[in-house]
């Protein structure tokens, strides 16, 4: 390579003739212009007001989109055809102010009646010429097992409240409705102010409003009030599989709530687009999460609606509604009236009005069902809102093909491109990709040392559940800095090469000047590379989400197709006889609103619901290691920066160096004199701030409104084992679906005499306790009595075939969870015994069963006037009858475990509960154990062919 001296002596050496005629310039002979040098400071400063202008633009866009609601409507202002969040807001107090009201309770019967009172007045008071229907349905026997493949939930006495509304005008309204779906109950620990009371309170006053509006509707609209869907979405279960009306029904509208106020999302749609189009067309205030959708098919959230007992039972096409703001507040007591916002109920009124105005006098809904959906049917619609206003939808079909197009012409230009360079252009371009490989990589590396180094400082592993933005320094700051280093890594070598190769070039420049000038060439000419890489990061993005059917790629499609038509107007049509310059700023301004209007939601919303999901993380408490929340948190911040910077990462280089310091040093040294440095000590900086504020617990962890979920029961086993003795056991027990040790949480029960450890601890029959407290506790004379019993009744062989009919009794337990060996049992059947003459009736018919890990799980719930007696039969596989069993040792083996659940709460569980810190609350779920939980087991003793209880 030339030196500088060298080149000087060359142009002291040579004359120009005057007069001569220029030579053809080259790109190297241009006159190039001066460029204004920036210090290290200068630079670092102005890259990190980019990076500040870019993340006040995505919250800007995400608090426009997600944050702002409608004003909440009067009664007056909406009259009497009109939606009023204020009259809907009245239910929603009337029905929290009963407290927590799962079913089997009084409360809940309380909620039944109110919905069912207030639907009654409605009737009484609508238009002459519409008919309101009122039913209080009482659901008979039943069991879903094809919705949840290895259980079978089983329900018995559920009620429902239904209205139809229907036109008297119209002789064929009844034939034809649309449904919409929501429940009253809520779990155990709620007074469910968000899920769902909200929900029922938008649907009264849709049934009010109706009421004087569908005098000329062609269809009916049936309103289902269900109650069990805490339990494993029976309400709805019961209706569609048990209720005359169902065989009218072509479309459905469930509303739910994972969380309490905020925009109604629509989050799963489909598998029919009709009700979609028609929702987009006329909702005053559209709103679609698409990723959400994607998240549920992933199988990543385990949780189901009645969605889906909708479209698998009944083979249905609907809109799935939810509440998604405050997540971390799901199925605790701090689901409350004070955290739904003002306009929260009104955004989900006025939409849902004007759509069920708008189908229930559509010559097309007769048609929907029709089409032949079942089970497999694919939910292949793309939708999206622009700015709460606009609605997008397509199909994936469609999305295939625009994808497809796009990534070929993509190719084809960027082929186009490397044919027509004037000197090789492909590895040039493959090191600027390499350099972004080299970013994500380091950008990850770092993440994830962050998120282990937190594990094992913290006893508290999640210390921003209550404070989300902490993600920022935790994780996101990290990140950052890991993908400037692998950038900064790419940009040296990438810088070093194409200096490299225009040594020879450097031979025809005859200044000082010109030598700069070589330098700054180099330097732009990696700046448009590194552009250009970043198109191709969202090619293979795009690709990548095309191949595996994900319907939020519609965001790398934004992401690819505006900066490419900027970045390309900018280079080839609007000025090309520009001389050579740096990669504009202005590109960006061009370029980026329009993805970041696009994307802020689903961007920002992610890391929201993550983090709020990490609190309920741990299925098995203690059994998750404890850095894999904060590992799986740290990757999808770092692949969140990678994506969206990629267009910023560019202007970070522009004083790595002096002007011109190529052809003198003739490569940079990383970092030397560059703002690159500034930029990662203040991101190192901003990481270890933010991890002493969580360290030293600056800002607490968990609050009394973010709480940390915990498990605490008192528990009773009734054959525990000792020994060869079975004795019946009593203690309390703690534990947290929350990851982490639970030492400052036991710090205020220290004096109880608790013992912690890592061990195996109860088996709740649902989950396990891999880590967790226990207290020994006395047992009282009334709690003894309120245990289950089982008893056989008949142990034979039929046809080569183990039989075996156990009598099941679960004392004052509405609600019960039994686990049935499937290594040894191929079939069961149950029935309920009911009256004093003992009357059976059939709960589940016989059905062979399938295992999860050689269980499969029953679940049964009724209200507090349900059954206590059960009939279970156990079919034995051929090869473990009583006479022929193949022995395998002398050893025991649990046959049956059992659960039954009791809402009270015992002196001993009152005086721990009211000692825990505000920041833990009761967690429950469809799952997880009452208060007050009993545990008993039939074993199997594979020496005797015997049951031992």
């Amino acid at each position: 390579m030339a030196s500088a001296s060298n080149i000087r002596r060359r142009r002291n050496s040579e004359t120009q003739q005057p007069g001569a005629e220029a030579e053809p310039t080259s790109a190297l002979r241009q006159n190039v212009p001066v460029v204004l040098k920036r210090t290290s400071i200068q630079a670092a400063l102005n890259w990190t007001a980019l990076l500040l202008a870019f993340m006040n633009a995505f919250w800007l866009a995400y608090h426009y989109q997600a944050v702002r609601l409608p004003a909440p409507v009067s009664a007056v202002e909406a009259g009497r055809r009109g939606f009023s969040e204020q009259r809907a807001f009245r239910h929603v107090r009337a029905l929290t102010n009963f407290g927590p009201h799962p079913v089997g309770s009084s409360s809940l019967d309380l909620a039944v009646e109110y919905v069912l009172t207030e639907v009654r007045k409605v009737a009484e008071t609508s238009n002459p010429n519409v008919d309101v229907e009122v039913e209080l349905f009482h659901a008979k026997p039943g069991v879903n097992a094809k919705v949840f493949k290895k259980r079978s939930l089983a329900y018995t006495n559920l009620k429902q409240v239904i209205v139809r509304i229907a036109s008297k005008l119209s002789t064929h309204a009844e034939e034809n409705s649309i449904l919409v779906s929501s429940h009253i109950d809520s779990v155990i620990t709620s007074e469910g102010a968000g899920d769902c009371s909200s929900c029922v309170g938008v649907m009264l006053e849709l049934v009010r409003a109706l009421s004087h509006l569908a005098q000329n509707f062609k269809h009916s609209v049936i309103f289902l009030f269900n109650t069990g869907e805490e339990e494993g979405l029976n309400g709805a279960h019961s209706f569609i599989t048990q209720h005359p009306l169902n065989a009218t029904i072509r479309a459905f509208i469930d509303l739910e709530a994972m969380g309490a106020g905020g925009r109604s999302q629509l989050f799963q749609a489909g598998p029919d687009r009709w009700l979609l189009n028609v929702f987009a067309r006329v909702a005053k205030h559209p709103s679609g999460l698409l990723v959400a959708q994607d998240v549920f098919l992933s199988g990543f959230v385990k949780s189901t609606t009645d969605f889906q007992v909708y479209k698998i039972i009944a083979g249905l096409s609907g809109l799935d509604f939810a509440y998604l703001e405050n997540g971390v507040v799901y199925h605790t007591k701090n689901d409350r009236l004070e955290l739904v916002r003002p306009g929260s109920l009104q955004h989900s009124g006025d939409n849902l009005l004007a759509l069920l105005q708008e189908v229930a006098n559509s010559t097309e809904l007769p048609n929907v069902k029709s089409r032949g959906h079942n089970d497999s049917a694919k939910m292949d619609s793309v939708f999206f809102d622009f700015m709460g206003r606009y609605m997008i939808v397509y199909n994936q079909h469609f999305a295939k093909k625009l994808n497809t197009s796009i990534i070929l012409q993509s190719l084809v230009l960027l082929i186009g491109s490397i044919l027509q360079a004037r000197r090789p252009a492909l590895l040039p371009l493959l090191l600027a990709l390499f350099t972004l490989v080299l970013s994500w990589i380091l950008s990850i590396v770092m993440a994830v040392l962050a998120g282990f180094i937190l594990s094992i400082l913290l006893n508290s592993q999640f210390p921003y559940v209550a404070l989300p933005w902490l993600v920022i320094g935790l994780f996101g700051a990290p990140s950052l800095f890991g993908a400037l280093l692998g950038h900064s890594l790419g940009h040296s070598i990438l810088v070093k090469y194409l200096h490299h190769t225009q040594t020879s070039e450097l031979k025809n420049v005859d200044s000082q000047t010109s030598t700069e000038s070589v330098g700054n060439l180099v330097i732009w000419e990696v700046e448009k590379l590194l552009f250009k890489a970043g198109l191709l990061q969202w090619v293979f993005i795009l690709a990548l989400g095309t191949w595996f059917g994900v319907g939020a790629s519609y965001i790398a499609l934004f992401w690819l197709v505006v900066p490419a038509v900027t970045y390309g107007l900018k280079e080839i049509f609007l000025f090309p006889r520009q001389p050579p310059g740096e990669l504009k700023t202005y590109i960006l301004f061009f370029s980026l609103p329009l993805p970041i209007l696009i994307s802020a939601e689903t961007f920002i919303f992610l890391p929201y619901f993550l983090s709020s999901s990490l609190a309920r993380f741990d299925k098995h408490p203690g059994g998750t290691p404890l850095w894999v929340g904060n590992v799986a948190a740290a990757i999808a911040i770092s692949v969140l920066v990678c994506l969206s910077l990629v267009y910023l990462f560019p202007y970070v280089h522009r004083s790595d160096f002096q002007t011109g310091d190529l052809g003198v040093r003739h490569c940079p040294t990383l970092l030397r004199e560059g703002g690159v440095k500034w930029i990662l000590l203040g991101t190192a900086l901003v990481t270890l701030v933010t991890f002493c504020i969580a360290y030293f617990e600056v800002l607490p962890a968990y609050t009394k409104d973010a709480n940390r979920l915990m498990n605490v029961a008192h528990v009773i086993e009734t054959n525990a084992r000792s020994g060869e003795s079975l004795i019946p056991k009593s203690y309390i027990s703690i534990s947290s679906f929350t990851p982490g040790k639970i030492v400052g949480e036991m710090e205020s029960l220290k004096t109880e005499g608790f013992q912690c450890a890592n061990s195996e601890g109860p088996d709740f029959v649902t989950f396990n306790i891999k880590y967790g407290c226990t207290k020994a506790v006395s047992m009282e004379e009334t709690l003894w009595k309120s245990r289950p019993s089982f008893n056989v009744t008949q142990d034979s062989e039929l046809n080569g075939h183990r039989i075996t009919s156990i009598l099941m009794k679960t004392a004052l337990a509405r609600r019960w969870f039994m686990s049935v060996n499937t290594n040894k049992i191929k079939a069961l059947k149950l029935e309920i015994i009911s009256g004093t003459a003992g009357s059976r009736q059939t709960l589940i018919p016989r059905e062979d069963i399938v295992g999860n890990e050689g269980w499969h799980i029953i679940q049964f719930v009724t209200d507090k006037d349900g059954p206590a007696k059960f009939i279970l039969d156990l079919f034995w596989y051929k090869n473990l009858t009583a006479g022929g069993l193949q022995k395998e040792g002398h050893h025991e083996t649990s046959l049956l475990k059992l659960r039954t659940d009791v809402a009270v709460e015992t002196a001993e569980l009152s005086r721990v509960l009211q000692k825990l810190p505000d920041w833990c609350t009761l967690f429950a779920s469809s799952i997880s154990p009452y208060t007050l939980a009993y545990l008993a087991n039939v074993w199997f003793a594979e020496s005797s062919d015997s049951l031992i209880f």
